[in-house]
């Protein structure tokens, strides 16, 4: 025989090791959609879940403040519907929720702003019968709304989920069917293979048996020489092409398996790299980290846009940037919304923006709730070593970190801000009182009043009241130094924060401030003055308490000797409180 026949039965170990190698593939792609997609979820639920905590204590808030009377429930419910306004908007960026949802939950939550406020305004003696019953109508409404928005979220991600699982189950029996069809046509095949080698065998005894008989005779010169027609070769090179194809062909899918592990593992260590980073200096820098353990070997940097001129500025000063390209608009990644590879020799399809043509770039942008934030630019790579999936994956993921620390920040400013003057509001005042007394620092406080504000309401109308209150902020703004915190206490009294300042450094600040308001009074609805109290920590106290009730009782002194004027605290007075 020319050449031998190949068994079956080693292909046939060779598909089931194939079958199996698929299996564990489709098993890590599943792995890798469900914790991909439970990352992008996590955000909207861990804001609903902040949304239903702000809803309960808005729905407790104006009982207890009828119950008790105390006004720190009012704040508390002021608050509420402060950080269920950011919690909303943040879902309507984090979510796909129809806008009928998210417009019947603020149209809700108005309800309950007006009647909360016919509340915090009637008079002890006053019939809250109807007030009390818009309250409860509204707050039943905002919880539909929230259980629907949380039933739409819930049901999308079990959409997906099954959706996908059920792709990916059809998938593998589909891989499972064709490898098991193809083994019963190869045991098949293998039979009649069998059957008709030994039909071929039997043929080449023939054939060798005349040949010796021919070969024992005396030859002739004439006489041709004996030959042998074998086809027993017959369809083996058939065989042992089909053979080598298969371990070709399993040895590619070994290395896409490990390939596709190491993306697994890659983005699995990303996404709890980048749950770690809380600001967004740390997502940025975490991924650029990330990208150079990927691609040891190339050169990787993040452009990110910045300035209202919308400039492309490298994020680390190395590697230098592999394109000259100054304003996002001029990026063709950037405008085009989508990964695009230049490779070597391209010629005018190749970026023009790029500073040579020797060397592979890809440019994949970073797209933030829709927006461009920047590029992932890979320079310097060999294509057929280099696989770009990885990138693909660092730019979604630093694109959803991305989101979620700026949706929280948003909703931690929103929620420690006066929504009014734009001022810091009692809950950021408290915070920061804590921390300079936690750390020891010497601290200076003013508490200022606005003299005969409830007149001015009475007089002009509370819009005249509230611009007044504006501008009192603004003055207050303007006269603090950046390091100091200028704060709205409630209602007409504000309080500004000055670390690392004596008394007479507060005093300066306060007569500033009287200074900068007789300015500021000209362009406002109705004049007005301030009373102002000055204490320092430690003269006027050891804790922050104590500091303020010295600076309020100095600016009540300020009121009661005339108003419109500064105060400093006595001595006296705060060494009373301290004991």
């Amino acid at each position: 025989m020319s050449a031998q026949r190949r068994p079956v039965r080693p292909l046939l170990s060779l598909q089931a090791t194939a079958l199996v190698v698929l299996t564990a593939a489709v098993g890590m792609w599943t792995w890798k959609t469900v914790a991909t997609y439970e990352a992008e979820v996590r955000a909207p639920r861990l804001t609903l879940d902040s949304a239903r905590k702000a809803a309960r204590t808005l729905m407790t808030g104006p009982y207890l403040y009828l119950a008790t009377g105390e006004a720190v429930h009012v704040d508390a419910t002021q608050d509420a519907v402060t950080e269920l306004n950011a919690h909303l908007l943040a879902l309507s960026h984090l979510a796909p929720l129809p806008p009928k949802q998210l417009q019947r939950a603020r149209a809700s939550l108005q309800v309950i702003e007006e009647s909360t406020g016919l509340l915090w305004k009637a008079a002890p003696d006053a019939d809250l019968a109807g007030a009390l019953e818009q309250l409860a109508l509204g707050t039943s409404a905002l919880d539909g709304s929230l259980t629907a928005i949380e039933t739409r979220i819930e049901a999308q991600v079990t959409e997906r989920y099954d959706l996908t699982l059920q792709g990916l189950l059809v998938a593998w029996g589909g891989m499972l069917v064709a490898v098991l069809g193809t083994g019963v046509l190869a045991s098949r095949h293998d039979g009649a293979n069998v059957a008709r080698e030994q039909r071929i065998q039997r043929s080449l005894n023939v054939e060798l048996a005349d040949a010796l008989a021919d070969a024992a005779q005396p030859p002739s010169p004439d006489a041709p020489l004996p030959e042998i027609v074998s086809i027993a070769g017959a369809g083996v090179d058939s065989l042992v092409g089909a053979a080598r194809r298969t371990v070709e062909a399993l040895g590619d899918l070994r290395v896409d398996l490990a390939r596709l592990r190491r993306s697994s593992s890659f983005t699995q260590d990303l996404m709890d790299a980048l749950a770690m980073a809380e600001s967004e200096t740390e997502v940025v820098s975490t991924a650029s980290r990330a990208a150079r353990v990927a691609y040891p070997d190339a050169s990787y940097q993040l452009l990110r846009i910045e300035g209202d001129d919308a400039l492309l500025r490298p994020v680390d000063t190395m590697p230098e940037p592999a394109c000259a390209v100054e304003g996002a608009q001029h990026c063709p990644a950037v405008r085009k919304g989508r990964t695009l590879h230049h490779g070597i020799g391209q010629g005018i399809v190749r970026c023009p923006h790029l500073a040579n043509d020797s060397g592979c770039v890809t440019c994949a942008p970073v797209l933030l709730n829709g927006h461009a934030y920047g590029v992932s630019q890979l320079a310097g790579y060999i294509p057929s070593q280099t696989g770009l999936d990885d990138l693909e994956s660092l730019g979604l993921a630093l694109a959803a970190r991305l989101g979620v620390v700026r949706s929280l920040a948003a909703s931690e400013r929103e929620a420690s801000t006066d929504p009014l003057t734009g001022l810091a509001n009692r809950r950021r005042f408290t915070e920061r009182l804590a921390d300079l007394d936690r750390n020891g620092s010497h601290y200076c406080l003013i508490v200022a009043d606005i003299d005969h504000f409830k007149a001015i309401n009475d007089r002009h109308g509370h819009e005249v009241g509230d611009r007044c209150l504006q501008i009192f902020a603004q003055v207050l703004r303007d006269a603090c130094r950046n390091s100091d915190l200028p704060c709205r206490h409630g209602g007409e009294e504000f309080v500004a924060v000055l670390p690392d300042a004596g008394m007479r450094a507060g005093l300066a600040v306060a007569m500033r401030i009287r200074s900068l308001l007789r300015e500021a009074g000209r362009n406002a609805p109705a004049p007005f003055t301030v009373s102002m109290g000055v204490a320092a920590h430690p003269d006027h106290g050891d804790q922050g308490d104590r500091v303020l009730r010295a600076a309020d009782a100095a600016m009540y002194d300020a009121k009661e000797s005339g108003r419109d004027q500064v105060i400093p605290a006595h001595l006296a007075m705060d060494a009373e409180a301290t004991i």
